[in-house]
């Protein structure tokens, strides 16, 4: 496996997973190869449980994709 060209946080990865501003530029790492800390991973499923999601459905779509 290559390193990863960035490390996300997971204000990035809420802003692609939303259309947010930013989501672009976080598209364009993730096809390019990126990371993200387990941390960070649990507090994007956090958030978006917190906004009415389901945080399985959204892990289980990040596997399939990526």
């Amino acid at each position: 496996m290559n390193s990863p060209v960035a490390v996300l946080d997971a204000s990035a990865l809420l802003a692609y997973l939303q259309g947010e501003p930013g989501a672009e530029r976080v598209a364009e790492v993730l096809v390019l190869g990126a990371a993200i800390s387990s941390v960070n991973w649990a507090e994007t499923l956090t958030k978006l449980a917190e906004r009415g999601q389901d945080p399985e459905a959204v892990a289980t779509r990040a596997i399939e994709v990526y």
